[in-house]
């Protein structure tokens, strides 16, 4: 149930909404919550966009690598669990109000984990070319811009299995996707790419053609341009 202050929330962006001849949504999972509100005026999906990496940089270090915020429905507790389980080095991108309690857990179960705080674009593009899987095992989605990076280096990725995410990887095609609630599900998914050369090569080229087919950039540029021009 929603406080009185989010209910006049809510009330204020749906008034604000209606107020434009059309509105641009970047996933689909959000464009089904705004007309949910009562959003009235035409909604287009248009997904964000990013630039195709052209890094030929193929030292991997890391086994698996997070870039969110660090806020408990990003679950990277589970994360590092799983780390921990298939004994694999993971680097964490990003700061929040969870990273002293993340901090901790890493060192009680002594895994190898790396803290890189925020970064800029470039820093984390290097990043994500060392690493082998990028993972997102959020409870909830929109469009997250960094798996789309992750994917346009040639990254494969291991998400949860909300829309926002199961709407952009394809699981055993551009990744796996796993019951965010089964921990060993999670594990699994992991030590299988890790165990196989071939799946991290397939995954992680089919989700670089993704990009380049769905989400460059250059192409959503056009998009929104286009539908300025219409209205």
């Amino acid at each position: 149930n929603l406080s009185i202050n989010q209910r006049l929330q809510r009330l204020f962006i749906r008034w604000s909404l209606n107020r434009f001849s059309v509105i641009t949504c970047p996933s689909l999972e959000l464009k089904s919550i705004i007309t949910n509100w009562g959003v009235s005026k035409p909604i287009e999906f248009i997904p964000n966009g990013v630039e195709i990496s052209e890094n030929k940089n193929t030292d991997k270090y890391y086994d698996l690598v997070s870039v969110s915020r660090l806020v408990n429905w990003k679950n990277i507790d589970k994360l590092i669990r799983a780390s921990a389980k298939t004994k694999s080095k993971l680097a964490v991108v990003g700061s929040g109000p969870e990273e002293i309690t993340l901090k901790k857990l890493a060192k009680e179960l002594n895994v190898p984990v790396e803290f890189l705080g925020q970064l800029d674009e470039e820093g984390v593009k290097k990043v994500l070319a060392r690493s082998r899987i990028f993972a997102l095992l959020s409870d909830y989605e929109g469009l997250s811009f960094a798996l789309l990076q992750a994917m346009a280096c040639g990254i494969p990725s291991v998400v949860s299995d909300v829309k926002g995410n199961s709407d952009v990887i394809r699981n055993e095609v551009e990744g796996l996707v796993v019951n965010i609630d089964d921990q060993v599900e999670i594990e699994n998914a992991i030590e299988k790419l890790l165990s196989s050369t071939e799946l991290l090569a397939k995954y992680g080229a089919a989700a670089k053609l993704k990009v380049k087919n769905e989400y460059e950039q250059k192409n959503q540029i056009n998009k929104v341009i286009s539908l300025m021009r219409a209205y």
